[in-house]
């Protein structure tokens, strides 16, 4: 999904379009995903195996669109808890990890942290990732929102609405930007 080349991060893009094309609402999501990335040149991107009966089509699909729907709402209701079980986790094997001695092991010694490091940390990452999917898709509605409702035609308002301007600061009623706003339009 993501590669460190020479101190700089690449996007697999054509795995983010796969993942993204899992989720509800494909067409507003890769959008959502392609503003969130900063695309300026999107390669077109088709899915292969779409639904060709009836019955697949407007049946299982729609199946498969309320479980997805389903997991998305549990998953939301729960994110605060699991970003805070997250970072517990995160900040022990942090811990844990920072005090080896990495120069005293064996190749198959890394090896074997590597396997433990990727079971402990990686294959746990599931708050982060959903946290970057709404994240995303709030983003994505806000700046359609502020377009459709004509109160920024420029389309850049929802960067100012988004913006934290303090390490205090809770939530985006605090944003200058959206005290600026008519009351009417709140």
């Amino acid at each position: 999904m993501l590669g460190l080349i020479q101190g700089r991060v690449y996007y697999n893009l054509l795995n983010w379009y796969r993942l993204v094309s899992l989720m509800p609402g494909f067409s507003y999501n890769r959008k959502f995903m392609e503003q969130m990335m900063g695309l300026h040149v999107v390669k077109d991107f088709s899915i292969n195996d779409r639904p060709q009966g009836f019955f697949e089509r407007n049946v299982l699909q729609l199946a498969r669109l309320l479980t997805v729907g389903f997991r998305m709402a549990w998953a939301h209701c729960r994110l605060q808890k699991d970003v805070r079980r997250f970072h517990r986790h995160f900040a022990r094997m942090y811990g844990q990890y920072s005090a080896l001695d990495y120069q005293s092991l064996s190749p198959l010694g890394l090896r074997q942290l590597y396997q433990e490091f990727e079971d402990t940390i990686l294959w746990n990452w599931k708050a982060p990732i959903t946290n970057d999917f709404e994240a995303m898709i709030f983003y994505g509605l806000l700046k359609n929102f502020t377009l459709k409702w004509g109160l920024d035609p420029n389309g850049t308002l929802q960067n100012d609405l988004s913006m934290r301007r303090g390490r205090d600061q809770k939530h985006g009623s605090d944003c200058p930007a959206v005290r600026a706003l008519p009351h009417d339009q709140r």
